[in-house]
């Protein structure tokens, strides 16, 4: 057995065709909505651990175990490419150094609501390890950035929350109305609190669109331009979800708004191109297909 004379009694890979994991965890999406994986193929998703058993298994390489120093040695250099250029990757290991001589490799995983990342400092064996089954609801490189601090003895700022994540829950909690007027108040009490960047409301519009809650994606994509009135993005959003809620007028003002900020948007151009020959909504793809 490859993993248990290293003590990762709780890693195995996992497929399928096998009986039910014990306590395997399900993964979830950052706004709370199962987003599992089933699993068909080993290899990319098929590996199941813990952040003790990753700490083990960072321990062993350490102590050359299973693979030899050697063996390692090679894992950690640049990837030669066909033109001679080097490419910061190893054999499954991305390579930076620590700004001070020092070698660091890591890896992250990226698939469903599951999200893993592991980085070793190799020179004073520092190692980072996130496991979360909760989807982008922690900001990894923000969290990564705070711990390397800490780490180092210097001061640190705590991540920012999502507000696309608050949002969601005080619409759960209070309603789409009440969310919306307590957004200026969130921005205005707690600014350094949350992440209150230009992607955040158009990230939870989409999901509402793909929630089919057309109302409440409207009054995101709504409160996101009234956000970044010079945000091209920001209205060509909600010029998408006015024409796909049966309003080809206010879509068409708001694509107009795009193309004035950004007179390369094609999908603007195309949209208000069918609006003006009468297409109906229903004809109309407001995503551009």
């Amino acid at each position: 057995n490859f993993f248990d004379p290293l003590g990762m009694t709780r890693t195995l890979v996992y497929d399928e065709s096998r009986p039910q994991l014990p306590a395997r965890v399900t993964g979830y999406n950052g706004f709370g909505d199962k987003d599992d994986y089933q699993i068909l193929t080993s290899g990319a998703g098929g590996m199941y651990s813990t952040v003790e058993d990753l700490f083990r298994w960072d321990q062993a390489l350490y102590a050359g175990r299973p693979i030899a120093p050697a063996s390692q040695a090679q894992a950690y250099q640049p990837f030669k490419l066909n033109n001679d250029s080097l490419l910061d990757y190893g054999f499954g290991w991305a390579l930076s150094d620590d700004g001070q001589g020092g070698k660091i490799v890591s890896h992250a995983g990226d698939l469903s609501g599951f999200r893993s990342y592991i980085e070793r400092k190799l020179g004073n064996r520092y190692t980072i390890i996130f496991l979360t089954s909760k989807g982008d609801v922690v900001p990894r490189p923000a969290m990564r950035d705070a711990i390397v601090n800490i780490l180092g003895g210097k001061s640190f700022d705590l991540p920012p929350i999502p507000i696309a994540l608050k949002m969601a829950q005080l619409i759960r909690e209070t309603g789409i109305d009440q969310a919306v007027v307590q957004y200026p108040e969130l921005k205005r009490s707690a600014p350094d609190k949350y992440d209150f960047s230009e992607s955040q409301l158009n990230r939870l519009g989409n999901y509402f669109l793909q929630k089919e809650s057309l109302a409440a994606a409207l009054e995101m994509f709504r409160l996101n331009a009234e956000a970044y009135p010079d945000s091209w993005k920001c209205w060509d959003s909600l010029g998408g979800a006015q024409l796909q809620a049966g309003n080809p007028q206010a879509a068409a003002g708001s694509f107009e708004k795009s193309l004035q900020l950004n007179s390369d948007n094609a999908h603007a151009r195309e949209m208000l191109e069918k609006i003006r020959v009468g297409m109906t909504p229903a004809e109309v793809s407001p995503d551009g297909g």
